[in-house]
């Protein structure tokens, strides 16, 4: 992997229809949607759809990728849907990728972060704008600052809705 960081939204939306608006304001600067539902919660998978037309009536489609992840893997007990339903989710909605995570055993989720991190990398060379990264050096040194002063623009490449 390559040696910048990555900067992000995250956004609980839990059901809550007043995150719209703060929704569409981020629209026109991510380049990749992480839609996450937890499998032991019906409604939140439900509510994918909901969250997905809002972003897709404000993005710029062909711009973005948008990634469907299906959380709580280790309660198995209390799934409550199936691989197959994300998977169908994935290809109704065409996005790019599907997993599924524990954000407490941490299964999978170096799988899916490395993959947001290449498609981000892909997403910016074909923009060929270098400036959306942030570069990890010391801004301390008078050599660096400019370099940083034109890396640091304010934008979000990456945008995850719960």
């Amino acid at each position: 992997m390559w040696n910048n960081t990555i900067d992000h939204d995250l956004i609980s939306t839990l059901y809550v229809q007043w995150v719209r608006p703060t929704i569409i304001t981020l629209c026109p600067t991510c380049s990749v949607f992480v839609f996450v539902y937890d499998k032991t919660d019906r409604k939140s998978f439900d509510h994918i759809d909901y969250l997905y037309n809002i972003v897709n009536d404000h993005a710029h489609y062909e711009a973005c990728e948008f990634f469907l992840v299906g959380n709580k893997i280790d309660e198995k007990e209390k799934k409550r849907v199936k691989r197959q339903e994300g998977l169908n989710k994935k290809k109704q909605l065409n996005m790019k990728f599907f997993i599924k995570t524990s954000a407490v055993t941490e299964d999978n989720i170096d799988i899916l972060f490395q993959e947001i991190a290449e498609t981000v990398r892909k997403k910016q060379e074909e923009k060929g704008d270098t400036v959306l990264l942030k570069d990890k050096q010391p801004e301390d040194t008078n050599a660096n600052s400019e370099i940083n002063a034109k890396n640091s623009k304010p934008s979000k490449l990456c945008c995850s809705l719960l």
